[in-house]
């Protein structure tokens, strides 16, 4: 589903009705009194953002939640959808748990979302779709970070907004470039990366650096699909935002995407 016209990767903001998002907040001046919406309320322990749970399942083998035909495994199949949301934020925590202290032009803090998809009991996972796959058309939406972005699937990188980033990963044993902050942590920060996208032919179009603007992610399917590989049906997908030394870096306007899963049934 589009919400604008061509253009990258994984956040919505206000303008995307569909998805319910909002823009980055602008801190007080001071940086006293600020709420991080991405933080619980009263919560500034400078360790990663908690995994939430996901309310957004949809069970597609219900009449009443019939969005569409799934996709034929080897058995009897259970459908099920999420609604994977993250919640814009706007702020890093610095020389805190594992960040370094704010260094201009070095990657110096992350901070990290999550929601978290359950697995259907006695069922394995056969099968996976997402919205911005490239048979369901990529997604387009508005967006806004401030330094860089990675969204990753049980830690393998999806896309990021620094392909420099993503090459400093290790990989694991199916090629996958696995998330570890401690590769990270301490490289130079590219203020106008090139971005990067699972697969051979992503197309992945990102407004620059702290500027508001039109964003497209399209994925091939057949890369995405490989992902099924790594989830073991419980599937756990993080937005890992980054920065070097201001108090506004590690911001991001929200995110929200669908997965579809398909479980074989005993």
């Amino acid at each position: 589903m589009r919400c604008l016209p061509s253009l990258l990767v994984v956040l919505l903001a206000a303008g995307c009705v569909e998805h319910g998002l909002t823009p980055i907040t602008d801190p007080p001046k001071g940086g006293e009194g600020r709420e991080d919406t991405a933080w619980p309320a009263g919560l500034d322990t400078g360790e990663p953002d908690p995994i939430a749970p996901d309310t957004g399942a949809v069970d597609l083998d219900d009449p009443a939640d019939d969005l569409g035909e799934p996709l034929p495994c080897s058995g009897a199949v259970r459908t099920v959808r999420h609604e994977v949301v993250f919640p814009a934020r706007s702020s890093c925590v610095f020389g805190r748990g594992d960040n370094l202290a704010a260094v201009d032009a070095v990657v110096s803090a992350r901070e990290t979302q999550g929601v978290e998809t359950g697995a259907l009991p006695d069922a394995a996972l056969c099968d996976i779709r997402f919205e911005f796959a490239e048979s369901q058309g990529g997604m387009s939406f508005p967006l806004r970070y401030d330094d860089q972005l990675m969204l990753t699937l049980n830690q393998r990188v999806v896309f990021a907004s620094d392909e420099r980033m993503v090459h400093a990963l290790p990989e694991d044993g199916d090629g996958f470039a696995r998330f570890d902050w401690a590769a990270l942590r301490g490289m130079g920060m590219d203020f106008a990366p090139v971005p990067w996208a699972l697969g051979p032919g992503p197309v992945l179009e990102l407004p620059s650096h702290d500027v508001q603007g039109d964003a497209f992610v399209q994925i091939e399917d057949e890369p995405l699909g490989a992902l099924r590989g790594v989830a073991d049906g419980a599937i756990t997908f993080e937005l890992h935002s980054f920065g070097d030394n201001d108090p506004t870096d590690c911001g991001h306007t929200g995110l929200a995407f669908w997965v579809e899963l398909d479980f074989d049934q005993p």
